[in-house]
């Protein structure tokens, strides 16, 4: 899976932490939307898919820009994100 990392997500709406794989060739704003449908699907809450969610790295506090790619933002196997309403 050379065009793919998983990233571990922290979802604070509904306090889960969810592994995910996403790609690495798409927009960060493309891969909140496969995060928030991937988290809907394996939960039976009704999270909340909306404009106002962001993508947090946890370990440096930087939000990421949802028009920048995967690739561009340093993201490897491993990072730790959150997920959050704004």
């Amino acid at each position: 899976m050379k065009n793919k990392i998983l990233v571990n997500v922290y979802a604070i709406t509904i306090n889960e932490y969810f592994d995910i794989f996403i790609p690495i060739n798409t927009r960060v704003g493309d891969a909140l939307d496969l995060i928030c449908s991937t988290i809907k699907g394996m939960t039976e809450c009704n999270f909340p898919i909306d404009q106002g969610l962001a993508l947090l790295d946890s370990e440096t506090g930087k939000f990421y820009n949802l028009d920048t790619a995967i690739n561009e933002t340093g993201m490897k196997n491993g990072r730790k994100l959150i997920l959050f309403n704004y």
